[in-house]
């Protein structure tokens, strides 16, 4: 069987699959095609499924979430005009203010669940934000070492749970885990930027050889396939599906890459043919 062949029975299996489920998910986009047919049709999967209007999770319980909200909130619809269609009756002032009081929505647990998520995610994209600045880097390897020689207080730094305590060793073993995690997030942060010089070069090596008048699609085309590998390798260099399309694209806020330019263009010699 051909690429393009092979291409299109994927490309059919996963317009089943789509219109079976009403979703779809990346690990089912990612186990139906190898890493060469990846690279090729990544593209035409995902137009395929924004003109089917198939939304694309990062698992299938995030999907039936997503469903399961949606069913919701077109059932309060539903008893929202119900309640709208009845006659108010204008002489009886408890059953109006009743009647008010009723349209707003109280808090029940799946608001205070909602709430506590969208809290988390803010402190998320906080941590995010603090260890994408390189200035706080150097604050927290600061603190770190501060930590470490006990010049500061654990507690003063992060949240701990002191109901598990027996003895010493448990402040010890929070101070290491803290001090450790701190590192971590350094070495992760310098890792990236390594990777972003390397590939960087690449990028530039590559321009100047091709960056011919003509050419800028192809070099488009190339640049673009470059990000994709980056995004694939770190996928499965982690062993993580958590990194999505869009936290990479934030990633790609921080540690940007050369877009691509003509260097060589034939413009330049036909208005100057004596140079």
């Amino acid at each position: 069987m051909s690429k393009r062949s092979k291409g299109r029975v994927v490309l059919d299996d996963l317009r089943q699959v789509a219109l079976k489920q009403g979703f779809m998910t990346i690990d089912q986009i990612e186990n139906a095609m190898d890493l060469e047919t990846n690279i090729d049709l990544m593209d035409e999967v995902y137009i395929m499924l924004g003109k089917m209007k198939i939304e694309v999770f990062d698992s299938e319980k995030d999907a039936q979430e997503k469903i399961r909200k949606v069913q919701k909130q077109e059932e309060k619809k539903t008893e929202a005009r119900a309640v709208a269609s009845q006659v108010l009756r204008y002489d009886d002032p408890v059953r109006m203010y009743l009647r008010e009081m009723g349209r707003v929505p109280l808090l029940d647990r799946e608001g205070e669940v909602e709430i506590a998520k969208r809290i988390e995610n803010g402190g998320r994209k906080i941590r995010m934000a603090v260890f994408q600045s390189p200035t706080c880097l150097k604050d927290l390897l600061v603190l770190a070492e501060r930590i470490e020689q006990e010049k500061v207080k654990l507690e003063d730094v992060v949240q701990l749970d002191f109901g598990g305590w027996s003895s010493g060793n448990s402040a010890r073993k929070d101070r290491a885990r803290v001090i450790a995690v701190i590192h971590k997030a350094v070495e992760v942060q310098a890792e990236l930027s390594r990777l972003r010089q390397a590939l960087s070069r690449k990028l530039l090596g590559h321009y100047s050889y091709y960056g011919l008048t003509g050419n800028g699609r192809t070099l488009d085309e190339f640049r673009h396939q470059v990000v994709r590998l980056w995004h694939y390798w770190l996928r499965r260099r982690s062993q993580r599906r958590s990194l999505t399309w869009t936290r990479f694209n934030r990633l790609l806020k921080r540690f940007r890459l050369p877009p691509p330019r003509v260097v060589h263009s034939i413009y330049r010699h036909v208005a100057n043919p004596c140079a």
